[in-house]
């Protein structure tokens, strides 16, 4: 779990070489058919952005200008209506190069709450044809999302994300959710950058029909999360822009933030500065939006018997940093991973339990939810006695799926992978005005 330490860097803190956004691999003579397809929102709800790759087996280097592809869409099967011209860039890490184009193609002037059709193509090929539903232009209930996070390729191992990531694709064929969100350890890279190729291929049947909403992980932290950056368009500041570190958005009732635990978040730091303006806009937002769900990689709570995480990263740097502003902004629900298990908190504030209750509750509620699966398997280690403050723990194959229902209620369910059963569930309910 602990691969990497902690990295306090900010995108303009590169300390390796890896761009090169105005080359890119052969395209026309060695490119590819697209593949790798996956969907995010921006901060606009008639644009989606999609991306794509395309893999070149000459690995020859040529101008970004010789690589061309596009995305179609409209609001039958096979009939387009609408073309975006996709961006084309590459990347390299400690000098060697990725053989391979990656492509974002913004979708633009949707209709709120229709369901799209497209294709994306390059070097002469074109992808199957995949759908999604635009999100709506107003609050609309029930709005269900999937949240998980340490999920990597498929495997032959105890642990492994294989029954996930088959739960996720079946999930989104079945249009049980708006949306997903992978809060960090994607993949599981170690590095090498085939593995990117191979998980997001494994994911696009999900992915390429639903939002794929990311944050970064300790697993992301290769070649300063070069890998990351170029494979991912999470919402920016400014539109048109992506921020890939730590993004927010708005989908229907909910304020989603997603912010870093790898990069520098202490008060004065720039995403501090971001978190707080950010939520302090969202709870005066909340006659509008009136649910806020924050999610991160590590865990500001967590009785795994893991000494740094849960005795040193949680109480000493995001107990003392992010908590504070959780609770000054009533952040509602807080989401991570890190730890590859379940585990659900009562009402907790700066170490001490407040209650048992989950009506009205006058702090953030935590749950880890790094159960996903990956080849470093599940971890059934606790401290005992179990604190005070921690509801549920468990160590089984799931992820979360959260439905907010209205206003005032917002259910989790952990899901088991295998099974489809529901192994553990709470409600949040807002009574008072």
């Amino acid at each position: 779990i602990c691969s990497s330490p902690f990295v306090f860097s900010v995108a303009m803190r590169c300390l390796v070489l890896f761009v090169a956004v105005g080359l890119v691999a052969t395209a026309a003579a060695t490119g590819g058919a697209p593949e790798q397809v996956h969907l995010s929102l921006t901060r606009n709800v008639t644009q989606v952005v999609v991306t794509f790759a395309t893999l070149n087996a000459g690995g020859d280097v040529v101008a970004a200008s010789d690589a061309s592809g596009y995305v179609q869409y409209g609001r039958a099967s096979g009939q387009y209506t609408g073309k975006a011209q996709a961006t084309p860039k590459t990347y390299s890490t400690a000098g060697t190069q990725w053989p391979g184009v990656l492509y974002n193609a913004f979708m633009t002037d949707l209709a709120p709450s229709t369901k799209y059709y497209y294709k994306v193509f390059a070097n002469g090929q074109s992808s199957d044809e995949f759908t999604f539903t635009t999100a709506p232009d107003k609050v609309v209930y029930p709005t269900t999302f999937a949240m998980f996070g340490d999920l990597g390729e498929k495997c032959n191992t105890p642990g492994c994300g294989d029954p996930t990531i088959a739960s996720l694709i079946q999930g989104v064929a079945n249009d049980d959710y708006n949306l997903l969100i992978h809060v960090g350890d994607i993949a599981y890279t170690s590095g090498t950058q085939s593995v990117w190729d191979t998980f997001l291929n494994e994911m696009q049947p999900a992915v390429a029909n639903a939002p794929y909403m990311t944050i970064p992980g300790n697993h992301e932290h290769y070649f300063n999360f070069t890998g990351y950056r170029h494979r991912f368009a999470m919402p920016g500041e400014v539109a048109g822009t992506f921020n890939n570190l730590w993004n927010s958005f708005d989908y229907s009732g909910i304020h989603f933030i997603g912010f870093s635990t790898e990069h520098d978040f202490y008060p004065g730091s720039w995403q501090y500065r971001w978190i707080e303006m950010d939520l302090e806009r969202a709870a005066k937002n909340r006659a509008n939006v009136p649910w806020i769900v924050m999610y991160g990689h590590r865990p500001v709570y967590c009785s795994t018997d893991d000494y740094y995480d849960c005795n040193i990263f949680g109480p000493d740097k995001l107990q003392p940093n992010i908590e504070p502003l959780m609770h000054k902004y009533g952040v509602d629900l807080y989401v991570s991973g890190h730890l590859h298990n379940y585990e659900r908190s009562y009402q907790v504030f700066n170490g001490t339990f407040v209650s048992k209750s989950y009506t009205n509750p006058t702090t953030t509620i935590s749950v880890v939810a790094g159960m996903a699966g990956d080849n470093e398997g599940l971890t059934n280690k606790w401290y005992n006695p179990e604190p005070q403050w921690s509801a549920y723990r468990d160590a089984q194959l799931g992820f979360g799926r959260v439905t907010v229902t209205d206003a005032n209620t917002l259910t989790w369910d952990f899901v088991l992978s295998k099974t489809g059963a529901v192994q553990d569930t709470f409600t949040i309910r807002k009574t008072q005005a």
